[in-house]
């Protein structure tokens, strides 16, 4: 593969983990800034689960009876 500049090098058909790249381009492996992958909210706990299953579960269980009374 050719450029269409005279004057440019060739680029080379090697796949991009073989290319080389420029230090600007390449990935700078660094620490992140803070847990990204951290509990935040709690919404995930062990605890808020277990609350929103029984939740559902009387829900399930109030509109049993509610369909029997009808």
């Amino acid at each position: 593969m050719r450029s269409q500049d005279t004057e440019r090098e060739p680029v080379p058909g090697a796949r991009d983990a073989e290319r080389p790249l420029p230090d600007a381009r390449r990935t700078v492996a660094r620490r992140s800034e803070g847990h990204k992958n951290a509990l935040k909210h709690g919404d995930y706990t062990a605890e808020a689960i277990t609350r929103r299953r029984a939740i559902a579960k009387l829900l399930r269980e109030a509109k049993a009876v509610l369909k029997e009374v009808s």
